[in-house]
C-alpha cells in the first residue's frame, strides 16, 4: 500500500462515515468543503481505521520514498488525496507481519448480508437488528440502528427508491467492509452502479502553506462512465468461437 502506486478512497466513501454520535455527516454545515482534519472529527472510529487521519504516523515503509513519520499523502503517488490503512501491517517486524492471517469471510459479513435479507423480505424486525448489525456497532463504539431510522437526504437525493432503512443497512455493509472486496459486486446486485462506479471521482487536492500547515480542497479526480451492458462482462471472442454461445447484451 506504500509504493509507487497506491489506492485512492474516494471522498465518496469518506462522507459516508456517520458522526459518531451516529448522526449524517451531510447533515454538517459546510461538510461539503471542510478541511482534511474537520472531516476526521467526531466520527465513527471505523473511518480512522480504514484511512490514514491527521497525525497518523508510518512506521513500515515498504518502498514508499518520502519515509517513516507523520504521514503527509504524495498526489503523484496518491490521486485523491486519501490514503487506505485497513489491511496495512504497520511493523516492521517480520516475525509479525508473516503471523498475520487472510480472512476468507467474517463474521459481520454474515451478519450484514442476513439483516440485508430480512430488510429485502419487509421481514426485518428491531430484535434483528439488535442481533446483526448492532452487534457490530457495539464492537466499533457506535450507537445502535433502530428500525424506522430518520432519512440521509443526501442518500435519499442519489436513490430516490431505496428505502431509508435499506439506504442505512447498505452504509453499514459499505464502511464495515471497505477494501474487502464487496464494494464492487455490491453496487451491481443492488443495480446502482451508473449512480456510484459512473459518477465523478472526488478527491482533495493538497496545497503546502508551509512545513506545519496544509490546505485541503475539493476536487474531481476524474470523470467515469458505467454503461448498463457493464453489468455483465464480455465472452472472449475465441470462447464464442469453440462453444457457440451468445454474447452478452450490448457487447
Amino acid at each position: 500500500m506504500f509504493g509507487n502506486y497506491i489506492p485512492c478512497p474516494t471522498k465518496d466513501l469518506v462522507q459516508a462515515y456517520l458522526m459518531s454520535d451516529g448522526s449524517y455527516y451531510s447533515a454538517q454545515p459546510g461538510y461539503e468543503t471542510k478541511q482534511f482534519v474537520e472531516e476526521f472529527q467526531n466520527r465513527d472510529p471505523r473511518m480512522s481505521q480504514t484511512l490514514a487521519y491527521p497525525g497518523w504516523e508510518l512506521v513500515n515503509t515498504m518502498t514508499y520514498a518520502p519515509g517513516a513519520g507523520i504521514y503527509v499523502q504524495n498526489l503523484n503517488k496518491n490521486f485523491s488525496g486519501y490514503h487506505q490503512i485497513k489491511g496495512f501491517i504497520n511493523n516492521k517486524d517480520q516475525d509479525y507481519y508473516y503471523s498475520i492471517d487472510y480472512p476468507v469471510i467474517r463474521y459481520a459479513e454474515v451478519l450484514l448480508t442476513y439483516a440485508e435479507a430480512r430488510a429485502e423480505l419487509n421481514e426485518l424486525t428491531q430484535s434483528d437488528l439488535d442481533n446483526t448489525i448492532n452487534l457490530i456497532r457495539d464492537r466499533a463504539g457506535m450507537p445502535h440502528m433502530l428500525l424506522s431510522p430518520q432519512a440521509d437526504p443526501a442518500l435519499q437525493e442519489a436513490f430516490p427508491g431505496v428505502s431509508p432503512l435499506l439506504l442505512e443497512i447498505r452504509r453499514e455493509r459499505r464502511v464495515e467492509l471497505a477494501f474487502e472486496d464487496h464494494r464492487f459486486w455490491d453496487v451491481r446486485r443492488w443495480m446502482i452502479a451508473p449512480e456510484t462506479l459512473g459518477a465523478p471521482l472526488r478527491g482533495v487536492e493538497i496545497t503546502k502553506i508551509s512545513d506545519e500547515e496544509f490546505e485541503y480542497n475539493p476536487i474531481e479526480v476524474e470523470k467515469r462512465t458505467f454503461e448498463p451492458k457493464m453489468y455483465l462482462y464480455s465472452i472472449p471472442q475465441a470462447d464464442l468461437n469453440t462453444t457457440g454461445w451468445v454474447q452478452n447484451p450490448l457487447w
